[in-house]
């Protein structure tokens, strides 16, 4: 899922190439540090049975980088019965025709994409600020 670029996107990877690495880390770690638990407490709040709980909300991360940021959810683990958390995320998340335990299918998905939807143009709007305000403070010799 992407988020439509803005003349303020378009500003603050620019900023991004202009300033040095070690501002660009502390950019990354902010990110992170401050969307990382918006999106789980999001997933949790979506997440309506013990599975989806288990299989994509607690597995679900912000990557940050130098000009994106990455959502990712049911990538590893090991379910108490043996079954890997990347067999039973497809299922959890859009459920199965086969499979009753999953519950009905859904093409837009229950947890995950729901959430993401949902937190992309807050993550991108506080990616833009991040960037902005560590770079003005980086000009001002401030860290």
């Amino acid at each position: 899922m992407a988020v439509v670029r803005s003349a303020n996107w378009d500003a603050a990877v620019a900023a991004m190439r202009g300033i040095g690495p070690e501002v660009n880390a502390q950019i990354i770690k902010h990110t992170r540090a401050m969307a990382e638990p918006e999106f789980k407490k999001l997933g949790r709040a979506k997440a309506r049975t013990r599975l989806q709980r288990k299989v994509i909300a607690s597995t679900m991360n912000v990557w940050t980088g130098n000009a994106s940021v990455q959502v990712s959810a049911a990538e590893m683990g090991v379910l108490s019965g043996g079954l890997s958390v990347d067999q039973a995320g497809p299922p959890a998340e859009f459920g199965s025709i086969k499979y009753k335990q999953f519950g009905p299918r859904s093409r837009t998905g229950k947890v995950f994409y729901p959430a993401t939807r949902e937190m992309a143009p807050r993550i991108a709007s506080l990616w833009i600020q991040t960037v902005m305000k560590t770079s003005a403070l980086a000009m001002d010799g401030k860290k």
